[in-house]
């Protein structure tokens, strides 16, 4: 069996007759002027092709998928159709242009009559809207749409997330212009990859597309990847590093579209990180270049180091795995620790501790795809386990279970200086496309770094650290605080910290409406902050206000439905923490 890592054999489920794919060729170094060659094809133009094959293609047994085998070939359907499209990265044009898809490959894109759609969907515009980076500096496009070529398993997460998208937008885009027409108002918000709702809307229906044909389709392909997963997972090895890596990249694909498609509250996406972390520990040794192991030998053990032979694609697949995986984690981080300990992502090991995964940057620096998600502010991303932490004894110290408002007090100090002191790395906005990149990669620091300092601010505001009341007021008699025996911090001392925190909440607001964040490049995290200081506002205007902007967000880390389940679970969660 060939591999779909180029020089790499032993691999099963490649589909190609050539090892094709994340080779040096493919992206692998930065500013490629041809993304990759071969199987993608020759750069065309655009196309919105979404004819599809007869419905005896469109079953899971003409899928591609063997109940064996993780992305097996299946049977031969060479059928010619017009339903597949391929990408390539043009320099001259700065875009992706869309190719026809090769006859081996069009029976994924051809499962149903709006699988190619999807793809398409996913190409133009999903891909863009998962990372903060651009074009061949982009690993949803530049590294995963090659492998997906190669690998049917791979193309059906890869539609999955095109469809999640699809579906959304266009049901988002029905809604709001059924609104506009009751009100007469326009959408004067600017039309771009990541906000071309109206253009899905036109797709879907030139596809004979509705959201719930939509939701069915891409449920076929999400199905497709369940059901061979576990055929993958059987009988993998730790020293099997292809196959190893080729599965925490479709783990990771399952955790995104969990996170970004309706299936959001399911908690889906942890049993997929759980999955994932594992992966990882068995990878980590890659990126250090040795893997220690350890031998007996006539009663006596030895450890030894011996060095791993990783291509240089396969350390840039990891490094933004680790990335990709890293954030999805610390972003749904948003309650104090031990409030909803099912949702948390454990290891292995028991750890629940995912510090070191971006407290040490240098781990992942040399790699090619470096700041896909953290942008450059890895020391901010991660103090939220710290904060999380510090917000889970104050709610010990507030129900007086446990802890002591002094130590809180004295973390909260500490982490507060470590916020207050960051700085976008120089090397950032060296990197700045312009101006305009430049403003709005110091705003979304901004954002979270008050955001942050919210978190602070409000747990130490619950444990009442500082100055220790009673239970309720003086001359309140018996409320809520009183009935369930959380201490309130003395009136002076609270009016002062509460005035504080509406500074961070207004110099959020300023930094993500006066720059206009949400049509940045830096849309897909900014979702993490905003529930944070959502959680917490007091005014009913301002919480309208912040539900209709996340509604209308581009998709699709801010899906309308996505933002707002998510913002609600977050409010409902923390408001015990956040009494203003």
């Amino acid at each position: 069996m060939l591999s779909v890592w180029p020089g790499r054999d032993g691999l099963e489920g490649s589909n190609s007759n050539s090892s094709s794919g994340l080779g040096k060729g493919a992206g692998a170094k930065r500013g490629a002027g041809v993304m990759s060659s071969g199987v993608l094809g020759q750069v065309s133009p655009l196309t919105e092709s979404t004819t599809a094959g007869d419905e005896n293609d469109s079953g899971w047994e003409n899928a591609g998928i063997d109940s064996d085998s993780m992305g097996a070939a299946g049977p031969d359907n060479r059928r010619t159709t017009d339903a597949g499209v391929a990408a390539a990265w043009s320099a001259a044009l700065g875009v992706f242009s869309v190719a026809p898809l090769p006859v081996q490959f069009r029976r994924v894109a051809a499962m149903t009559p709006f699988s190619s759609a999807m793809l398409r969907r996913y190409i133009v515009s999903t891909a863009a809207a998962l990372a903060t980076t651009c074009g061949a500096d982009n690993p949803f496009l530049a590294a995963v749409l090659p492998l997906a070529y190669t690998d049917d398993l791979v193309m059906h997460c890869v539609i999955a997330l095109g469809g999640a998208d699809l579906s959304s937008s266009s049901s988002s885009s029905s809604s709001s212009n059924s609104s506009r027409g009751k009100g007469g108002g326009k959408d004067k918000r600017p039309m771009g990859p990541c906000s071309d709702n109206e253009n899905a809307v036109a797709i879907c229906r030139r596809a004979g597309a509705s959201p719930s044909a939509l939701h069915e389709a891409t449920t076929r392909h999400y199905a497709c990847v369940l059901r061979s997963l576990r055929a993958a997972l059987r009988d993998l090895q730790p020293t099997d590093t292809a196959r190893v890596l080729r599965t925490l990249l479709v783990l990771v694909l399952l955790a995104v579209f969990e996170g970004t498609s309706w299936n959001v509250l399911d908690g889906g996406v942890f049993a997929h990180l759980g999955a994932s972390r594992q992966l990882i520990a068995w990878l980590r040794p890659e990126l250090s270049g040795t893997r220690t192991t350890t031998t007996t030998a006539r009663g006596a053990t030895s450890t030894s180091a011996i060095p791993t032979a990783v291509a240089d694609d396969e350390r840039s697949m990891l490094g933004a795995l680790l990335e990709v995986y890293a954030y999805l984690v610390l972003a749904n981080r948003v309650t104090p620790d031990g409030t909803m300990d099912s949702r948390r992502v454990v290891g292995p090991d028991g750890s629940t501790a995912d510090e070191d995964f971006v407290l040490d940057p240098s781990m992942l620096a040399d790699q090619h795809y470096f700041g896909v998600l953290f942008a450059g502010m890895h020391d901010l991303f991660g103090l939220i386990p710290p904060v999380s932490r510090l917000a889970g004894d104050a709610a010990a110290v507030a129900s007086a279970a446990a802890g002591r408002p002094e130590a809180v007090h004295a973390d909260a100090v500490a982490l507060r200086n470590r916020a207050r002191a960051w700085q976008l790395p120089a090397a950032c906005l060296a990197q700045a496309a312009g101006d305009q990149d430049r403003t709005w990669w110091r705003a979304i620091g901004e954002v979270y770094r008050h955001a942050l300092l919210v978190y602070i601010e409000t747990a130490e505001l619950w444990a009442g650290s500082s100055c220790m009341g009673p239970a309720g007021g003086e001359d309140e008699g018996e409320d809520e605080g009183e009935r369930s025996g959380v201490r309130k911090p003395i009136t002076g001392v609270a009016s002062l910290m509460e005035a504080t925190i509406q500074r961070h909440i207004h110099a959020v607001g300023e930094a993500t409406l006066g720059d206009d964040l949400v049509h940045s490049r830096f849309v897909p995290i900014i979702l993490w902050p905003l529930m944070i200081i959502g959680s917490i506002l007091a005014s009913t205007s301002q919480r309208a206000y912040l539900v209709d902007g996340l509604r209308n967000a581009p998709p699709p880390w801010s899906l309308g439905r996505f933002a707002r389940s998510r913002r609600a679970r977050a409010a409902v969660a923390l408001s015990r923490c956040r009494r203003i």
